[in-house]
């Protein structure tokens, strides 16, 4: 193996690792955004609220299925089967 190649793979691996970590933050803010809307969802008292709230759960999983190549819908029926720990709980 040349240097030039040793070099491309060393490159192609701080990339890929960037790339995981650029999914791993996109995987965070989708699970924190899938929580604020829960939460609010739980608590809202108008139609406004509610809407708004739902409209973020919707977002957070159309992002999930964006990075993990399934549908909105998917997602969502999956999370319907999740019961998620709150300090309430």
């Amino acid at each position: 193996m040349g240097p030039y190649r040793a070099l491309l793979i060393v490159s192609d691996h701080h990339q890929l690792r960037n790339q995981m970590d650029a999914i791993g933050e996109m995987h965070l803010i989708a699970d924190e955004l899938h929580s604020i809307a829960d939460l609010g969802l739980h608590f809202a008292q108008s139609e406004y609220d509610k809407a708004r709230y739902g409209r973020v759960r919707s977002l957070s999983a159309q992002l999930v299925a964006a990075i993990e190549g399934g549908t909105t819908d998917a997602v969502l029926e999956s999370w319907e089967r999740v019961i998620r720990a709150t300090p309430f709980v």
